[in-house]
């Protein structure tokens, strides 16, 4: 077993290993020896983690809006002809939003990326259709989500 004391003019210490006293030591330069101290790693959230709050706000307005916009879905269909398929498209893209809201709360990083697709292309059809005000609050969630990147690593 290692053991060794360090001694300064103010105080002694004994070691019980050669890392101990490495880390007790820092970063000197000595003859012939350099030790450098490596600064603590940053800690990147771990699944384990809860969803920031703006993303559990987020995902239960767009749940809602999601249910909300189904059921509308099924009226469009109810017109008749060209409606069916328009409200089944309704219908489909707000189960989506419902699956990729649920998948963010959780931070899944498959539902992160949905989520950067679903808001991405509804940013640009808004800004087509000429709706800027969609738009522009469609861009403000999408660079929302893209500051929280480092919880669906």
């Amino acid at each position: 077993m290692f053991r060794k004391s360090f001694q300064t003019d103010s105080f002694r210490h004994n070691f019980s290993s050669f890392s101990e006293l490495l880390s007790t030591v820092g970063a000197y330069e000595w003859p012939f020896v350099t030790v450098n101290s490596t600064p603590p790693e940053t800690p990147t959230p771990s699944r384990s983690q809860t969803a920031p709050l703006g993303i559990t706000v987020f995902c239960i307005l767009s749940g809602v809006a999601s249910v909300i916009v189904a059921a509308l879905s099924f009226a469009i269909a109810g017109r008749g002809g060209a409606f069916v398929l328009l409200g089944l498209l309704v219908l489909v893209l707000s189960v989506a939003q419902v699956v990729v809201s649920i998948g963010l709360w959780t931070l899944q990083s498959w539902a992160w990326a949905w989520a950067l697709v679903l808001y991405g292309l509804s940013a640009l059809l808004r800004f087509v259709q000429g709706d800027l005000f969609g738009a522009a609050f469609s861009f403000v969630i999408l660079g929302y989500l893209v500051s929280k990147e480092e919880y669906y690593r």
